[in-house]
């Protein structure tokens, strides 16, 4: 047993073959209220209680997304219930069925979107865009031509919101078939290119950004985000994305618990897209630039009466940058970082920084395989399925490989 908080469960790791369980010693804590963590680093509060003469078990919700305090009110809450002969296991299932569309919207921003930059985007277009559309307020009765309907008139307007659109509907139906809610997800084999928009033949947009740094423009913001006036933190997250080639968000997020030695280890409820953790392989400019981070976080440290947070960067008032820092200081220094439109017209991102590493991984003769390993991108069909290799080796050796041209690139006296 162990007082769960969440500076200590964000260090929690389960190295076995099977899931994990710590039991809550925190004096608020219902009997049998504890932190589950399986096997791929995904980590969930459950309450066991007995009910009839049988022990249950029923799982409140994954961590971070329900704090240890929310989760410890959740679990006393359904032992109230058993308290009362009531099972909140069937309890809960009795009201997803009695769920409407509004409260499905409700639980997927509170579950899935909080917290996360797009929020109040993802909230404007499910409420705005896609409910006035919608026949009925049973999300099991939505079907695939009403979520059309919404989307075409969308695209009238604004092609490219309309895709947005599209998108954020499709994760809260995907949502809603995880958690039983519905059935199944009415438009999970919908293409953009199959609705319809005025004036077009392929139907939405899916022009995707190709922007790649050249050496130039490399060499530019490797030594002039220094002097651009951004927080030092900022720089330093930045230049991680392009070294690691990992998305802004999770080079934004690295807690000091993530780093063993030469490896980091990106957890899968850090990764959304891919739900499956990433292990990176520090290279010498990785390990300089959070070394610089980790004299920046004592610098903060001091600042506090010596209170330190575990997060390697920070935002304001010591919560975790978010990837729209990042993106929001590169757009503001565009000049001094060289940061000019290409022959599309396009300035570049901090996730053309990982594009950037990924595409000089193919020039250097790094296979597929090995590259997309690197970046993180989850490897699907039967490749994923029969490959259970890790490629630990190959993915070292090409972070090796674009740390020699990054330091060939950027000035031979990064390598100190």
């Amino acid at each position: 047993m162990e007082v769960l908080t969440d500076t200590k469960i964000r260090s929690m790791e389960n190295s076995g073959s099977s899931n994990l369980f710590i039991f809550d010693a925190h004096r608020d804590a219902p009997k049998g209220f504890a932190l589950k963590i399986a096997t791929s680093g995904r980590k969930s509060f459950i309450i066991q209680y007995p009910l009839h003469g049988r022990r249950k078990r029923m799982t409140i919700g994954s961590w971070p997304t329900y704090s240890a305090v929310a989760a410890r009110e959740a679990a006393h809450k359904a032992l109230l219930q058993v308290s009362e002969g009531i099972d909140p296991i069937q309890e809960r299932k009795s009201q997803k069925a009695k769920m409407t569309i509004e409260q499905a919207i409700e639980e997927f921003l509170e579950l899935k979107i909080s917290g996360l930059s797009q929020e109040k985007a993802v909230a404007r277009y499910l409420r705005d865009d896609m409910l006035p559309f919608l026949s009925t307020t049973d999300p099991k009765a939505v079907r695939r031509p009403e979520i059309i309907g919404c989307v075409e008139a969308k695209a009238q307007k604004t092609p490219i919101a309309a895709k947005q659109l599209l998108t954020y509907i499709k994760q809260l139906f995907q949502f809603l078939e995880d958690r039983e809610i519905v059935d199944i997800n009415p438009i999970a084999s919908l293409k953009a290119s199959s609705i319809h928009v005025a004036g077009r033949k392929k139907g939405l947009p899916m022009k995707k950004r190709d922007r790649v740094l050249c050496d130039e423009e490399v060499l530019s913001f490797w030594h002039n985000i220094d002097i651009s006036g951004v927080s030092r933190s900022t720089s330093l997250a930045l230049k991680l994305v392009l070294i690691t080639g990992q998305r802004p968000n999770e080079c934004a997020g690295l807690s000091i618990h993530e780093i063993k030695g030469n490896i980091w280890t990106i957890p899968a409820h850090r990764r959304l897209k891919t739900e499956d953790e990433n292990q990176i392989y520090l290279t010498s400019l990785a390990k300089q630039v959070l070394a610089d981070a980790e004299i920046e976080r004592s610098k903060r440290a001091s600042r506090r009466s010596n209170v330190a947070t575990d997060l390697m960067f920070e935002g304001p008032k010591g919560t975790q940058m978010c990837k729209s820092a990042l993106a929001t200081a590169v757009a503001r220094k565009r000049e001094i970082l060289g940061n000019y439109k290409n022959s599309v017209g396009e300035f570049w991102t901090p996730h053309d920084l990982r594009r950037t590493m990924r595409t000089r991984l193919a020039a250097l003769g790094i296979s597929r395989d090995v590259a997309e390993r690197v970046i993180g991108h989850k490897i699907g069909g039967m490749v994923e399925t029969y490959d259970r290799y890790s490629y630990a080796e190959e993915k070292r050796a090409a972070f090796e490989l674009w740390d020699e041209e990054l330091i060939r690139i950027v000035g031979a006296n990064e390598r100190s």
